[in-house]
């Protein structure tokens, strides 16, 4: 069935498109595959486990998943789902297409075409005409590159992947006990704030919750007799807290405070060593600031795991080998992901094993064997497994784009996981008004980031649609046309647009570049290893960016891949801001979170704000000629865009995003709004079990 008349719309299974009078709808790959298999089942109930199947490829997918590729499809058709006339909902059934349908042959397809063009030329002036076939030859164009690039990838797992614990709602930190008895995990309910502790005993099959209340338990481990789990306790907006509780009496549900952690983290881990006497956590403490920490249980002392860290390191992962010897670490520097592996019977000074530009998912997993571990290579989308004493890299033929959280390895090779979306990002605005309103403007069953408007009616942005990070340009239409093809992901972040409105500086990894909207081109601006970050426009279409040397990072002005000019020294993140004698100003964050703005013509630097959260890779604030917006989330007790004047200490709340995380906020002076991303989090997962010995490693390693 390739042309399908249905009801008023046309649609086009090959080309995925919906079509009616004047109007054009560019499917998604996804809900183009989910429509052409209820026309092919018409009449029929089609029951979620049908399109698991001849949809979804009998890969796991988790509710949420269905639930959003239906929800789209019905926006796309206009269908109301309370009064539907396409796709109704038959409780506890599944699904069942309503309007009648039937096959076009090709002279028909071409009638219906016939009879819609004549009236929408006629509704064109003059003028308009040769744009609209310059159009119509440039649309052909992008949905060949479309189905080229967003085709369906559904890959054959080589492993066998069983579904192990289907609880509604969102689990995460998976930990397998050191005995393999007990199967530990944090849970989150549907439509809930707040996750709490759960353990499956895996001989018998039951699970327990160990804890309840109104925080969120996350990042426990056993203890190495497995008699005790630690883990850490965050209360939004007032503490984060180490607790212990002991498994013989767990049915009590009496969890005691070991001792507290920073409060404006938003996660930790918790690792017991096998002296039973220390614990690592994340946490600030002075001289350093935050990292990793052994913390004595008796002495209550802390020592840093890592003596000497690098300045603008950043350490957020870690997992101990299952013999206690070795711990993995996850840091970022600069733009660039590294795994470090310390040795903690000696020395404490880690060893980079791998290092990735384009991140890797915030999970490690030890081999049995505790002489390598696996971790998710986002740049490919798979697992690779890394010898620790060889730092030999073998790639693993497993797709992980929708899995996280991997336990450390049992036994007999298997490893548990969280299968399903963690959370959506989608591109929402704010209004500049005196009573803000929000509006999601980009939304898709896949992510969609990183938006900046470039003018009246178009936004560019970035989206995983295709199954890698791509470019997209979304006009006035509402239709979003990919830009970009690429075969592995990039990391891209900090984009700014030329005054022309042609052109997107930014980062792509490690990378400054620039990328020609109209010519679809990607020009580089320096090489890997030149420490630039941040790059931004002025006024006059001059780059800027900040690089970074050993102690601190300065702003320079771009001249060509091999010039550049120092423009001020010791800065962070910034802007340019123009004053009121039409110059201007320098706004810049340093590292401690305060906002600073420098006028080149006194040579006078004034402090404007202080505390701001530290951007890392997103744009987390904004200087207007009012005052400062920013983004708060993470722990704080209410997440939001808050406001603070010029000349005033306090800020005051502008927008309340409660319940949802907003980050990347950009300000689209076209519309007066603000773009920022919306991160959806109320999302279904599983626990999976990977057997990884039912199927060979990759033969080729990196």
């Amino acid at each position: 069935m390739h042309f399908i008349q249905m009801g008023e719309w046309i649609f086009d299974s090959q080309a995925q498109q919906l079509s009616r009078a004047q109007q054009t709808i560019q499917l998604e790959p996804i809900t183009s595959v989910l429509l052409h298999y209820l026309c092919q089942n018409d009449g029929r109930i089609i029951t979620r486990d049908d399109l698991i199947c001849h949809v979804w490829n009998n890969r796991v997918v988790a509710d949420s998943t269905i639930n959003r590729a239906i929800s789209i499809l019905r926006k796309d058709l206009v269908d109301d789902p309370q009064k539907p006339t396409y796709i109704k909902t038959v409780p506890k059934q599944g699904y069942l297409l309503l309007a009648s349908i039937r096959e076009l042959t090709e002279q028909e397809r071409l009638l219906h075409q016939r009879k819609r063009i004549p009236g929408f030329i006629q509704s064109l002036s003059w003028k308009n005409v040769v744009f609209f076939l310059l159009l119509s030859t440039l649309s052909v164009l992008s949905a060949i590159n479309l189905l080229k690039s967003e085709s369906l990838k559904i890959v054959k797992q080589a492993f066998n992947i069983t579904p192990v614990i289907s609880k509604k709602g969102q689990q995460g930190n998976i930990v397998l006990s050191h005995n393999e008895k007990w199967l530990l995990y944090s849970h989150q309910p549907k439509n809930n704030k707040f996750s709490n502790l759960f353990i499956k005993n895996q001989h018998t099959g039951k699970i327990n919750q160990l804890t309840d209340g109104e925080f969120n338990d996350t990042g426990g481990s056993f203890s190495f007799d497995d008699s005790v789990i630690y883990f850490a306790r965050l209360v939004k907006g007032q503490s984060c807290k180490i607790m212990r509780i002991d498994l013989v009496g767990f049915s009590d549900h009496t969890e005691k405070e070991v001792v507290s952690c920073n409060k404006r983290l938003g996660s930790n881990i918790v690792t017991v060593l096998p002296n039973n006497q220390e614990i690592i956590f994340r946490t600030s403490q002075k001289p350093l600031g935050y990292g990793f920490y052994r913390y004595h249980l008796k002495n209550k002392t802390y020592n840093s795991v890592v003596k000497h860290p690098k300045p603008g390191t950043n350490e957020w992962y870690q997992s101990l080998s299952p013999d206690g010897n070795w711990l993995v670490m996850l840091q970022s520097y600069a733009a660039a992901i590294e795994v470090n592996l310390i040795d903690l019977t000696g020395e404490n000074e880690p060893q980079i094993l791998w290092a990735s530009t384009s991140g890797s998912g915030r999970s490690i997993s030890w081999a049995k064997d505790n002489q390598s571990i696996y971790v998710q290579d986002n740049k490919f989308n798979r697992l690779i497994n890394i010898n620790i004493h060889t730092n030999k890299v073998t790639p693993i033929p497993l797709d992980t784009q929708l899995l996280s959280s991997f336990s450390n390895q049992s036994a007999n090779g298997e490893i548990f996981a969280v299968y399903g979306l963690r959370s959506q990002l989608d591109v929402t605005a704010v209004s500049l008004k005196d009573q803000p309103q929000e509006n999601v403007i980009i939304d898709s069953s896949a992510n969609d980031f990183h938006a900046v408007q470039v003018r009246q009616g178009s936004v560019f942005f970035v989206s995983n649609r295709s199954g890698f990070n791509q470019l997209y340009l979304r006009g006035a239409d509402n239709i979003a046309v990919q830009l970009t093809d690429f075969k592995e992901n990039i990391r891209f972040n900090s984009f700014s647009v030329h005054p022309n409105g042609e052109n997107i500086l930014g980062m792509a990894d490690t990378r400054l570049f620039s990328f020609s909207m109209d010519k679809k081109v990607l020009t580089w601006l320096s090489d890997k290893h030149s420490n630039a970050d941040w790059p931004f426009y002025n006024a006059q279409g001059d780059i800027f960016y900040l690089k970074a040397n050993k102690y601190q990072r300065n702003l320079y002005r771009y001249v060509d891949e091999q010039r550049s000019e120092l423009i001020l020294e010791d800065i962070g993140v910034a802007q340019w801001l123009e004053n009121e004698q039409g110059e201007e100003d320098l706004f810049y964050q340093k590292m401690n979170g305060v906002v600073y703005r420098h006028n080149f013509a006194s040579k006078e630097t004034q402090q404007v704000s202080y505390g701001l959260p530290h951007p890392g890779e997103r744009r987390m604030w904004l200087a207007t000629s009012k005052g400062i917006y920013f983004l708060r989330s993470g722990n704080f007790t209410k997440k939001g865009i808050y406001f603070k004047q010029h000349g005033t200490k306090e800020a005051s709340l502008y927008f309340s995003t409660e319940p949802h995380k907003f980050n990347n906020l950009n300000l689209d002076e076209f519309n007066q709004r603000f773009l920022v991303g919306k991160s959806d989090k109320d999302m279904l997962t599983k626990v999976v079990k990977i057997d990884l010995n039912s199927a060979k490693l990759a033969l080729n390693s990196d």
